[in-house]
């Protein structure tokens, strides 16, 4: 059998094209498999608060439910429709007509049930065709709210590890002031014993100033991350408080890689 004629494993063959098969929800199950395995638990929470609160993922979610009602509605078009009618009238017989006094008349109530039945024949088809381009529909927004989801989740990913990555800058710059002041202070020192000249002291003394100077750019571009952090896990910046830990720290998963 020639390689052009094979089906992928994971995928069918449907009216001359190749279609993945399964669950669209299989790779979101493999996704949140995947993030643990870095062992950050304030990722997992993120990506977890992700699926309630972030706004692409609602919209793509809204669509679903959309296209469940369409699907709904053209399944009920292949069924047959009935209405069910239901009346109470009341009659009072004449008592000239009788021949009695009018006392002696009583009142008798009348009820009635009717039932109406109609089922459009599908004759050509266009009922069957229109529920099934319903289904498909639907099925293809459950794909493509997963993809967003994923997608969504990676990018929560990469703005974490950015936001460690910050914190790691930031605390090594802050390591490097700190030491830098201390040369500083032994350079003083240094320059009052005559073992140093005011020059050697001006050079320590910029270096210190450039240091701090990249502090508030720094912080500024941290501040950003985490802001839209925030706003891909659908938490309010405001409210959101991280500890994140060291990028070293972190685990790294081990991919097999493959087709």
């Amino acid at each position: 059998m020639s390689s052009a004629g094979r089906v992928p494993e994971g995928w069918s063959r449907s009216g001359g094209s190749l279609v993945a098969a399964g669950d669209p929800t299989a790779s979101d199950d493999a996704a949140r498999a995947f993030w643990p395995r870095f062992r950050a638990p304030e990722l997992d929470g993120l990506i977890a608060r992700a699926g309630l609160g972030n706004l692409e993922i609602a919209q793509a979610s809204a669509r679903v439910a959309q296209y469940e009602a369409t699907t709904m509605g053209a399944q009920v078009g292949l069924l047959p429709s009935g209405s069910l009618g239901a009346s109470t009238q009341r009659s009072r017989a004449s008592a000239n007509s009788l021949g009695v006094p009018a006392s002696m008349v009583s009142e008798s109530p009348l009820h009635g049930l009717g039932v109406v039945t109609s089922w459009e024949i599908d004759v050509w088809g266009r009922l069957r065709a229109g529920a099934s381009a319903a289904g498909h529909g639907e099925e293809a927004s459950r794909f493509d709210r997963e993809a967003i989801r994923l997608s969504v989740e990676g990018r929560i990913a990469t703005s974490y590890f950015r936001v460690c990555s910050l914190a790691g800058r930031r605390a090594a710059l802050a390591r490097s002031i700190r030491l830098a002041a201390e040369v500083e202070s032994i350079m003083r020192q240094r320059v009052a014993a005559g073992t140093a000249t005011e020059i050697d002291l001006a050079q320590q003394e910029a270096v210190v100033l450039q240091l701090k100077a990249s502090m508030p750019g720094l912080e500024r571009t941290a501040e950003q991350e985490e802001i839209a952090l925030a706003l891909l896990a659908g938490v309010a910046p405001g409210e959101m408080r991280l500890s994140p830990p060291v990028l070293a720290r972190l685990a790294v998963p081990r991919q097999t890689l493959g087709l």
